[in-house]
């Protein structure tokens, strides 16, 4: 049986499978009538149309200055795109409360928000769709998003009319199998689009630059098999240091099932075309486990997560972090019953030092498929020259704040954690009663989307990732299937 026929055997009765199937409009409505459904009202599903504005104010309830800019999909928490421009204008995009897709433009001096719908509906429990925005210096705005594994939807516009944003086409080529999209700069400036095209465990990474007023492909940046078959690779944050070189490390995986992740690999670039390990050798794209700066291979079911994040110490060189199962005797306790642990790695004369910055001995299991809730997690909020900030979650209610010595690898707690309490310097939406596994969801708002200056914060509420798959009510959670919506809020201000 097809994906089609599978999917509307059960007469579905949102209309989103219309979007991320894109059937086609005929084959669509014989499916619908074949199998006995209603088709709905499609003279009633929304266009990018002219946008709504209204005037805002803070939200005295929550308190700390914080805006409601609109209210949003909580069924799964999805990436929410943000940029600013240069004069301090917001953009956000997000799945509002009926999940359409939605870009709101908010200027804070005069209080204004306007959004536009765009054509693009989330099916409501994928955590892989993600939203992305960036502003290249054109002054032209990009939203990409909402696909895993599907057609690649995008819209532009002008920064001074959120109204003049509508879908557009990008290459038009590879671009039906779409997953993780993510804009960049090279070392000049330019705005570059990044994204996988192919499934886990067998797909490759692409680039497309904009570039007077067009979008050009620079190529494949990751390769999707190594000398011993197909591989996908889940890449760091890019981090650009002042010599212009662009830093990134890469998750390597086999198969679509997390416990097949096996390697962490590093590269530098200037222009997303030539490469070169840490200490300086020239790598050929695309980049591959075998070519690529050998950070450390620790195999398969050794607990490592595609969840890692790079920072760049005061004399360039990058320092990595990355989860994985922690060590006995120097060596790397496989089995999802040991506790994991949060690794820094840091490129010395005789290969990569490694050092252990923090453990847990609750229990990990780092295996399955789609979105998955609770693994070890690491973040870089905050660096000053030789020192950054990290946050890290471990399974359960650990959370932690450390300082890392970027130089030594060597960690103290950070002044302002409490544990595992979480700090309230900005304001976070409460939970409403009745949700299954709901936690707080930020998003980070720079200048230009990418690479900018933070400006702000936009906070909201949602379910954690449930392997893609919807969730069911019970007595528990009456409200976890048809969870309500939540407020978007915006925070100015650089505290993390």
């Amino acid at each position: 049986m097809n994906r089609f026929a599978a999917a509307w055997l059960e007469c579905p009765a949102r209309s989103s499978a219309v979007e991320r199937g894109r059937i086609g409009l005929g084959l669509w409505t014989a499916i619908v009538v074949l199998a006995g459904c209603q088709a709905p009202d499609l003279a009633a599903q929304p266009v990018a149309g002219e946008p709504r504005c209204s005037q805002v104010g803070a939200d005295a309830r929550r308190g700390g200055g914080a805006i409601e800019l609109d209210r949003v999909w909580t069924g799964v928490g999805t990436a929410i795109g943000a940029a600013a421009t240069a004069r301090g204008q917001i953009f956000a995009a997000y799945f509002e409360a009926d999940r359409w897709a939605t870009v709101t433009r908010f200027d804070p001096l005069r209080r204004v928000s306007c959004s536009i719908r765009l054509p693009s509906r989330f099916s409501g429990w994928d955590a892989h769709n993600s939203l992305a925005v960036a502003i290249a210096p054109d002054d032209t705005v990009h939203v990409v998003g909402n696909m895993h594994a599907s057609p690649l939807f995008y819209a532009r516009g002008t920064v001074g009319d959120v109204g003049s944003i509508r879908p557009a086409s990008m290459i038009g080529r590879d671009e039906l199998r779409a997953t993780y999209p993510r804009f960049l700069h090279d070392g000049n400036g330019n705005l570059v689009f990044m994204y996988r095209t192919g499934g886990s465990g067998n797909g490759s990474w692409l680039l497309n630059r904009w570039q007077d007023g067009r979008w050009q492909r620079i190529g494949s940046i990751f390769a999707d098999r190594d000398r011993k078959g197909p591989v996908s690779a889940y890449p760091s944050t890019f981090r650009t240091g002042a010599d212009g070189y662009v830093h990134v490390a890469v998750v390597w995986r086999r198969t679509p099932d997390v416990a097949s992740n096996f390697a962490v690999s590093y590269a530098r670039t200037k222009n997303f075309q030539t490469w070169f390990t840490a200490n300086g050798h020239p790598i050929a794209a695309p980049l591959s486990p075998d070519t690529m700066d050998l950070v450390e291979n620790v195999g398969e079911d050794a607990g490592l997560v595609n969840r890692l994040d790079l920072a760049l110490a005061a004399d360039g060189a990058p320092v990595i972090l990355y989860p994985r199962y922690a060590e006995t005797d120097g060596k790397v306790r496989y089995g999802a019953a040991n506790g994991p642990a949060i690794v820094a790695a840091r490129p010395g004369r005789g290969g990569w030092r490694i050092r252990e910055i923090a453990t847990s001995r609750t229990p990990s299991i780092v295996e399955g498929k789609g979105a998955l809730p609770n693994l070890p997690a690491v973040w870089i909020l905050d660096q000053q020259p030789n020192s950054a900030r990290v946050r890290i979650a471990f399974p359960g209610r650990d959370r932690r704040r450390v300082q890392l010595d970027l130089q030594t690898l060597v960690t103290v707690p950070d002044a302002g954690d409490a544990g595992s309490a979480r700090p309230n310097a900005v304001a976070s939406p409460a939970f409403p009663k009745g949700m299954e596994d709901v936690s707080t969801r930020q998003a980070i708002v720079l200048e230009n989307g990418v690479d900018g200056q933070k400006v702000g914060t936009l906070r909201w509420f949602a379910q954690v990732a449930h392997g893609d798959k919807p969730r069911s009510c019970s007595s528990t959670a009456p409200v976890a299937c048809d969870p309500p919506a939540a407020p978007l809020l915006w925070s100015a201000g650089k505290t993390p």
